[in-house]
C-alpha cells in the first residue's frame, strides 16, 4: 500500500502512480492540473476523504475501485472512469456529491458479465446535486453493452444540467470483427436502422428486445457498416432511495445517420426508481436517430421506464419516437412504462 498524508495537492501534469495496489488519502485537490491512476493491465483501490476536482482540472481513473466521503467536481472540472481489458472501475461516495460549474462526469464502462447485468456502479450514499451547466455523459461498451448504474440517496438535476446518453450504445459494425457486435437490435443491411423498443426502419430493420418495465441495454446501432454508420443511445440508469428532481435532461436517444447515406441507432433505455419524483421542467427522451435521404431507416425507439411510489412531476412527457426515415418501412416509437412501488411502512394486523 502506498500512503500520502493529508492534504495531498497535485501541483504536476502526470503522475502516473499506478505500480500501486493500493492509495490511501486524507483529502485529494485536483487544481487545474491533470492526474491519472490505474491502467488497463491491474486494478488500483483509492480510499479518501475527500475529492476536490476544480478549474478545469482533469482527474482520469482506469480500473480504480473510488470510496471517499465527499466529492465536488466544480469549476470546469472533469472526472472520467474507465473500464478497460475486461476490468472495471466504480466510485462510492460515503455522503454528498457535487457536479456544478460548467463541470462533467465521463464513464466508460468495461465489460459485464452478463447480459442486462451492471458493469459499473456509482453510489452517492447521500444528495447528488447536479446544477450550472454540469453533465453526465455515461458510455455503454460498444460491442458489449456493459453499462454503468447510477445510485443516490436524493438526486437533483437543475434546468440547465443533466445526463447525455446520446449515441453510447452499441457501436455500428465499422472494421469488422474489432467492433463486431451493433447489439441485439442490430439493423440487417446498410439501409436499415436500429431496432430496441420498436422495430428500426427498412426491410431488414433492427428487432426488438428487452423488457418495456425494466430496461436493462442500450440502444442498437443501425445496420451501415460503413463510417455512415450510427450507434444506438446509451443506458441512464438511476436508482434514488428518496426525492429525484429532475428539472433538467435526461436523454439516451440514438445518433442520426448524415443528410444523404446513414441509417439511424435506436434510442437507448432510461429507467429511473425513487420514492418521490418531481420537477417541472425536466424532460425524458430516447428517441430513434433519423436515417439520410437515399433510402435509409430510422432508429427504432427506445425505452423509458420510471417506477416510484409519490408522484409530483409536472415536466415534459417521456418521448421515444422513432426516428425519420426515408426507406419503405418506417420505423416504430418504443415504449414508456410508468410504476408503482409499494410504500414502505408497517402493517398491523389485528386478530
Amino acid at each position: 500500500d502506498y500512503l500520502l498524508t493529508s492534504p495531498t495537492r497535485h501541483d504536476g501534469i502526470w503522475m502516473p502512480i499506478s505500480p500501486f495496489p493500493s492509495l490511501a488519502l486524507g483529502a485529494l485537490v485536483l487544481d487545474n492540473k491533470w492526474l491519472r491512476l490505474g491502467g488497463s493491465d491491474r486494478q488500483l483501490v483509492l480510499a479518501a476523504d475527500s475529492v476536490l476536482v476544480k478549474g478545469e482540472a482533469r482527474f482520469e481513473l482506469v480500473n480504480t475501485e473510488v470510496s471517499c466521503n465527499g466529492l465536488v467536481i466544480t469549476n470546469k472540472g472533469v472526472m472520467e472512469l474507465y473500464g478497460e481489458g475486461g476490468s472495471n472501475p466504480g466510485l462510492t461516495v460515503e455522503h454528498d456529491a457535487v457536479l456544478a460549474d460548467k463541470s462533467y462526469f465521463t464513464v466508460y464502462a468495461g465489460e459485464a458479465t452478463g447480459v442486462g447485468t451492471a458493469a459499473v456502479g456509482v453510489e452517492v450514499g447521500g444528495r447528488f446535486d447536479i446544477f450550472d451547466n454540469a453533465w453526465i455523459y455515461p458510455w455503454s461498451h460498444p460491442t458489449n453493452g456493459g453499462s454503468t448504474r447510477f445510485a443516490a440517496g436524493a438526486l437533483t438535476i437543475a434546468a440547465d444540467s443533466g445526463i447525455n446518453g446520446v449515441g453510447k450504445g452499441y457501436k455500428n459494425r465499422v472494421d469488422a470483427p474489432a467492433v463486431a457486435n451493433g447489439g441485439p437490435g442490430w439493423g440487417g443491411d446498410a439501409y436499415a436502422g436500429g431496432g430496441y423498443g420498436g422495430r428500426g426502419g427498412g426491410d431488414k430493420g433492427g428487432a426488438i428486445y428487452g423488457d418495456e418495465r425494466y430496461p436493462l441495454q442500450c440502444g442498437s446501432a443501425s445496420g451501415d457498416t460503413s463510417t455512415y454508420g450510427t450507434p444506438g443511445g446509451g443506458l441512464i440508469w438511476l436508482k434514488v432511495a428518496g426525492r429525484f428532481v429532475l428539472d433538467g435532461v435526461l436523454n439516451a436517444s440514438g445518433t442520426s445517420g448524415s443528410s444523404i447515406y446513414g441509417s439511424g441507432g435506436s434510442g437507448g433505455g432510461v429507467y429511473v426508481s425513487c420514492r418521490l419524483f418531481e420537477g417541472t421542467s425536466g424532460s425524458l427522451v430516447a428517441d430513434g436517430g433519423s436515417g439520410g435521404t437515399h433510402t435509409r431507416g430510422g432508429g427504432g425507439g427506445g425505452r423509458i421506464a420510471v417506477w416510484r411510489v409519490r408522484h409530483a412531476y409536472t415536466g415534459g412527457l417521456p418521448s421515444v419516437k422513432a426516428g425519420e426515415g426515408f426507406a419503405t418501412v418506417l420505423a416504430e416509437d418504443g415504449t414508456v412504462y410508468w410504476g408503482d412501488l409499494p410504500a414502505s411502512g408497517t402493517i398491523m394486523m389485528l386478530r
